[in-house]
């Protein structure tokens, strides 16, 4: 079975060793713990490695939460890698030439490199608002369809985006409907997780299907490509097993969406949610979306 080590004791070499952790406690092809380097440091008389074994904590970098039992932390970083097969490095990019320089001539053949160091492209956005990300890495499968449909309807960019603008304000409006208390940021929308991915919507106008690996948004546009040039004829079964895909997510989760608001009474307050769910379950016409979005509540 595979060895895992992660290289780093910050917050994020953290996080990762964490999910990995959870991941390999149940699978056959790799051992069931995980190795990590952290650096001989100290916090409050204890060596950092001490709290990370014995009390499933990173105190300094991330004290909330509880680090697996099966990650195992060490200061020595030439038995971390020793053994490993694949070795993840999480360690800030300034330093990756030191920790080269430390693991040389103790890594094995024939392992593997995994990078998680920030690069030229990605950096990391450090938020309060976790319910507001979860809710709209989900939600937002919904409004592409719904962009989607627009496409293959080719009612143009304008309307396209302001489709769009509607559906960012029911994302909002949802997350205070679901979470009143929890302050949800509207900023949340704003960044990658919500409006950045979205604004591939604009720029998709085929009914190909994206090969396997591609961002979920444009397999959704495409559900919504197809939804409005097939209409009843179009079965999402078909084309979950022709495309040998079964991640359309915006249909289930506008299906979960539906069902919320119609416990809570509320689908007149989200019509764009509630138009892509019908059109989903061939109730509504494609066609008929833009008059269920006109006299919408934004607009009041």
């Amino acid at each position: 079975m595979k060895q895992v080590a992660v290289l780093g004791g910050g917050a994020w070499s953290t996080a990762i060793a964490k999910v990995i952790a959870d991941n390999v406690s149940s699978s056959n092809e790799f051992c069931g713990r995980i190795v990590m380097y952290v650096y001989d440091e100290t916090h409050n008389d204890r060596n950092l490695v001490d709290y990370i074994n014995k009390d499933h904590i990173n105190p300094v970098y991330l004290p909330s939460i509880t680090i697996p039992n099966n990650v195992i932390a060490n200061s020595n970083i030439a038995e971390v890698v020793s053994d490993a097969d694949i070795i993840v490095v999480a360690y800030p990019s300034r330093y990756v030439q030191w920790l080269i320089r430390q693991i040389n001539g103790h890594v094995k053949e024939n392992a593997y490199f995994v990078s998680f160091c920030k690069t030229d492209y990605l950096r990391m956005v450090i938020t309060q608002d976790d319910v507001g990300v979860e809710l709209c890495g989900g939600i937002k499968h919904v409004v592409a369809i719904a962009a989607g449909v627009c496409g293959g309807l080719k009612l143009g960019d304008n309307t396209k985006s302001a489709v769009l603008r509607i559906g960012f304000w029911e994302m909002s409006e949802l997350m205070k409907e679901l979470f009143p208390d929890r302050g949800t940021d509207w900023l949340t929308i704003e960044q990658s997780c919500g409006m950045a991915e979205l604004f591939i919507c604009m720029s998709h106008r085929t009914d190909e299907v994206p090969d396997i690996g591609s961002d979920l948004d444009l397999i959704n546009i495409t559900v919504g490509h197809k939804l409005s040039r097939s209409g009843s004829s179009f079965s999402l079964q078909q084309f979950t097993k022709n495309s040998k895909r079964t991640y359309t997510d915006g249909v289930e989760y506008a299906k979960l969406i539906y069902k919320i608001l119609t416990t809570r009474h509320r689908t007149a307050h989200f019509p764009l949610f509630t138009g892509v769910h019908r059109i989903c379950q061939n109730e509504l016409k494609p066609q008929e979306l833009l008059s269920c979005l006109s006299s919408h509540p934004i607009h009041s």
